[in-house]
């Protein structure tokens, strides 16, 4: 396996305490991937669910998250102390910060909202009746019926903003989005930036001073981009004004994320991309890891699907997607809680 490279940042040491704001429709997946495996790597606790049916968040998705949504799991009844919060919810800081404690490092990932909505569109509306495109027309020109109007529903409008605490009925007040933008902007140490993903880890693995061997990496949950909604330029700005909000949440830290690109140094960036392309590389080498499209008819696309020849555990990690990896993980907290629980009972 990839051999435990050390960050060359010999003064700082490696972040244990994570809470990672896992947004919608922004590529997050990836990230947890990373985090679950260097959770289990570590035997690190998460705050996890005890079911992921029907979805892989906390069950209650247009619930802020609260400790009372994770009461049944056998974790919280053990008492165990929480290291990474990395699940999809609608994100609540002080629920979440008390759970983690302090000297937690706070970050989470954003995409331009034009995208995640065409990624939204593509790959979670059921029983397609019209293209996005087709859609978007109907309602620049106003029109309505059943089907838009669930269809608008089910993609919530500016879902980063949601996703974040705030309230659908403040979405078009201005001085409560600047409020948010400003609270996000107290309360996170980083934010990540989707379309710049590689230079996205580089800053990540210098914030959390991880090593290049935790850092490796799939896409997961991808589709072909052959088969991506394309907009036109009409409707594009159409959704943009549907989308203001998160455009100015969007805009705001993506030029925070370029003013911390010109800070690293762009040769230094370069030279730390090309190592983790490097490594990336080599795990799959050393796993037989393929890419292999999957097709999934009910919304005939085809996600890229991962095969390996190794039945190494680290291997098998990596390319797990969403649910077989928070399953992995919730098996090994499960252990864990257990015993907690069982030596407990006998004090």
């Amino acid at each position: 396996m990839l051999k435990n490279q050390v960050s060359q940042q010999k003064h700082c040491k490696k972040v244990k305490k994570i809470g990672f704001a896992k947004l919608h429709k922004c590529g997050s997946s990836s990230i947890q991937n990373i985090l679950l495996r260097f959770a289990m790597a570590n035997k690190l606790n998460v705050v996890l669910p005890d079911d992921l049916y029907p979805t892989t968040d906390f069950g209650k998705p247009h619930q802020l998250f609260t400790r009372q949504l994770i009461a049944e799991t056998a974790w919280e009844q053990a008492g165990v102390d929480y290291d990474i919060f990395c699940v999809h919810s609608r994100w609540n800081q002080k629920e979440i910060s008390g759970l983690l404690g302090e000297e937690t490092v706070y970050f989470t990932m954003m995409r331009h909202p034009v995208e995640a909505v065409i990624s939204l569109y593509d790959k979670h509306v059921p029983n397609k009746i019209m293209s996005l495109e087709d859609l978007l027309q109907k309602l620049m020109k106003q029109e309505q019926d059943e089907y838009i109007a669930e269809v608008v529903a089910y993609m919530r409008n500016n879902r980063m903003l949601y996703d974040l605490g705030l309230e659908h009925q403040q979405i078009k007040n201005a001085t409560a989005v600047e409020e948010k933008i400003k609270e996000i902007d107290d309360n996170f140490d980083l934010v990540l930036i989707m379309e710049r993903f590689p230079e996205s880890l580089v800053l990540l693995q210098e914030l959390l001073c991880w090593d290049d061997s935790d850092m490796v990496s799939l896409p997961i949950n991808q589709i072909d981009p052959s088969v991506k909604s394309k907009l036109s330029q009409n409707t594009t700005l159409f959704l943009e004004e549907f989308l203001a909000a998160d455009i100015k949440l969007y805009q705001h830290f993506k030029q925070k994320f370029l003013k911390k690109l010109k800070t690293f140094g762009k040769e230094k960036m370069k030279e730390k991309m090309l190592k983790h392309e490097q490594n990336n590389l080599q795990i799959k080498e050393e796993c037989g890891i393929k890419a292999v499209p999957l097709n999934y008819t009910d919304a005939n696309l085809q996600f890229m699907h991962y095969v390996l020849s190794s039945g190494h555990h680290h291997c098998r990690l990596m390319t797990m997607n969403n649910n077989d990896i928070l399953n992995a993980a919730m098996d090994e907290q499960q252990i864990r809680a257990t015993r907690a629980l069982s030596m407990k009972k006998r004090v």
